[in-house]
């Protein structure tokens, strides 16, 4: 047998590693990226400088029977963090944060939490696996964590979801604070503390506002139509059930014989409308 299949993960992450380790860098986690199964798709190693705070964050992959630097290709979008656990618990509320080491920090504390990466990876991530459900995002205080909860909830709303984005600026943190700070700062929180911080208002996504072209017809609509308009966008009714539109295809969800309402079935790829008109009738 090949000696280097019996490295682990750890052993080989810690020798990948061992250029900054020995110039002072201390390591602090392997995170480990799986499938909804629990099968490792690829790794993340991150060591930290205690003197300078400088950080190296290197991805890992199997090769052959060992493993080298990189991460797997993922043309449809790289796999969110902790899969498992979103699969294990679908009826949770799910947090969102900006890196895998404040996604375990939280997590340790029972919450049920995810993430795509650092700041300019919300982009880049398959989001599918929150679809529908409801989200809270823990930003970091600062303009990159700003934009990183604007993208994950522009994307997690075009899956249907709940969104909220709890407001960093009443949270005491210093510049560029995140949720590893708050904790630290408060050792004796619990979940129930985390969930109950306040959230802002806008979640992060532009509200959607009537089109005010003066059509008599729309104008008349029932207020309970333009909210459920709101609230769920880009989605079409039809048969008792509804199409809806997402980065990832259109969907088609619908009840079962019991009126519960089964898994979204992929229709075809992601299409925009690009123009809209009316018949004789103003239909």
């Amino acid at each position: 047998m090949n000696p280097s299949s019996q490295t682990t993960p750890m052993q080989a992450a810690q020798r990948m590693a061992a250029r900054v380790l020995k110039d002072g860098f201390k390591f602090e986690a392997l995170h480990e990226f799986t499938n909804s199964a629990g099968d490792p798709l690829y790794w993340r190693i991150r060591c930290k400088h205690p003197g300078t705070g400088q950080k190296y964050i290197r991805p890992m992959q199997r090769f052959g029977d060992g493993f080298k630097q990189g991460e797997p290709k993922y043309p449809d979008g790289k796999p969110l963090y902790r899969l498992h656990d979103l699969a294990l618990r679908p009826d949770d509320e799910v947090l969102v944060t900006e890196g895998e080491h404040k996604a375990d920090m939280l997590a340790a504390l029972g919450l049920l939490v995810t993430t795509s990466g650092a700041a300019d990876s919300a982009g880049k991530a398959d989001w599918q696996p929150l679809f529908g459900r409801q989200v809270l995002i823990w930003p970091d205080h600062d303009e990159a964590g700003q934009r990183y909860a604007e993208t994950v909830a522009a994307s997690l709303k075009t899956l249907g979801c709940t969104v909220r984005v709890l407001d960093v600026a009443v949270l005491g943190l210093p510049a560029k604070g995140d949720a590893a700070d708050w904790l630290l700062a408060h050792p004796a929180a619990t979940a129930a503390d985390v969930l109950a911080l306040d959230v802002r208002q806008d979640a992060g996504i532009e509200p959607q506002g009537n089109d005010d072209d003066g059509d008599p017809q729309e104008d008349a609509q029932p207020a309970a139509d333009a909210s459920a308009a709101r609230d769920e966008p880009n989605t079409c009714k039809y048969g008792g059930g509804k199409f809806k539109l997402t980065e990832g295809g259109v969907f088609f969800v619908g009840p079962d014989k019991e009126g519960n309402e089964k898994a979204p079935v992929w229709v075809c790829s992601p299409m925009g409308v690009i123009a809209k008109t009316r018949d004789a009738k103003s239909g």
